[in-house]
């Protein structure tokens, strides 16, 4: 926390970040409607799933990365972005004892400048392939910004009784699905928008095949991993 004579300074980043996403949101959608056109429908919907798959693979993977790579000690990113994770395993609860800002403030922050990059492509202009790939991108956005939210719900005592049925239908995390995650040795099922790409992942090994992928090439071993070749499969086996 960066605070001075009382004022909470990260707060207000969090805050303001949460605001300027939703009003590149705002501009988007208002932008989508300047050049839409009807052949745009089956784009949009297209663009919207896209991005639904697309947000719970990023958050699995972010979560995969700091769950298993790296420490609270590395410059930068460790105590912003490893440290809340590894608590996260000690302290599951924590999450829900933070208002709305806190849980969505990080996410904003970090989807700003992507969201942002988009804008710049030609919407107005009705082309097609500007706005199915601008649709994606605010989709993607979306979805992410309601990660942490969805995150949040998955571990409440009380579950709002109106997100119970998104959960049920995967449009976001449910309980079931990310207890899988917290239990030991808790390196299965990461990602936490919805879940819904977990079995797919867990199926085909993509966790522990990106670990060999991360040994072969950066000769990173995940941490606790005592000897990362007596557990991890070759691609192919």
């Amino acid at each position: 926390m960066n605070k001075q004579d009382g004022f909470d300074w990260h707060y207000l980043m969090e805050a303001t970040s949460i605001l300027i996403l939703w009003s590149l949101m705002g501009w988007g959608i208002y932008r989508l409607a300047e050049g839409y056109n009807t052949f745009h429908i089956p784009i949009l919907i297209i663009s919207v799933f896209v991005g639904y798959l697309a947000a719970d693979f990023v958050s699995g993977l972010v979560h995969w990365l700091a769950d298993r790579y790296f420490s609270p000690s590395t410059p930068v990113i460790g105590s912003t972005f490893i440290v809340p994770f590894r608590e996260h395993h000690a302290d599951p609860k924590d999450i829900t004892r933070v208002d709305f800002i806190q849980t969505n403030g990080h996410n904003s922050l970090v989807t700003i400048p992507v969201l942002g990059t988009f804008h710049i492509l030609p919407l107005e202009s009705g082309s097609w392939w500007a706005v199915g790939m601008f649709s994606a991108v605010l989709s993607l956005s979306t979805w992410i910004f309601l990660t942490n939210q969805f995150h949040k719900w998955a571990h409440v005592d009380e579950t709002p009784q109106w997100v119970k049925p998104l959960q049920k239908i995967r449009l976001c995390l449910g309980v079931e699905v990310h207890e899988l995650h917290h239990t030991y040795p808790n390196d299965t099922n990461y990602c936490i928008t919805s879940g819904v790409l977990n079995p797919l992942l867990e199926r085909v090994n993509f966790w522990r095949r990106m670990e060999w992928l991360m040994f072969k090439v950066f000769n990173m071993r995940p941490f606790h991993d005592e000897d990362l070749k007596d557990h991890v499969p070759l691609p192919g086996k």
